[in-house]
């Protein structure tokens, strides 16, 4: 669950950032052809991006959260529920679960417009991390 949390909070750091870019781009050309003040548009923009998280439903987002983890958990479970041989099941559970992080961050990068690459390798390298842990 600690992993979740550092994801969670990293990924929505990165998400905010990337778009305070965006804007910062936008303003940028906007100002050079138009009339408008960038430096208090941007400023309004980021405060508003960075308060979006405080807006979420708590009760949806622990729903969601909860749901989350329950899948997630099944994932590296499911050649030991479909009762494959050992050897077997423990390279499945690997594959599974490597497919499973890579899946989600390439979700996560698209949706948040944050770099695909990094994110996938990020979700990938702490998942194996914590996996001698889990067993």
């Amino acid at each position: 669950m600690g992993i979740g949390a550092y994801v969670s909070s990293k990924t929505s750091t990165q998400i905010t950032r990337e778009k305070v870019r965006y804007l910062r781009l936008l303003f940028t050309v906007k100002s050079r052809y138009g009339s408008e003040k960038p430096e208090t548009r941007l400023d309004d923009a980021s405060t508003r991006s960075s308060n979006e998280g405080a807006l979420t439903n708590p009760r949806k987002a622990g729903l969601f959260t909860g749901f989350s983890y329950l899948v997630g958990s099944l994932v590296p479970l499911f050649p030991y529920i479909l009762l494959i041989p050992s050897p077997a099941s423990i390279f499945l559970s690997f594959m599974f679960s490597a497919i499973a992080l890579g899946l989600t961050g390439f979700i996560i990068s698209v949706l948040g417009g944050i770099e695909i690459k990094r994110k996938i390798l990020e979700l990938m390298f702490l998942g194996w991390l914590l996996l001698p842990l889990r067993t």
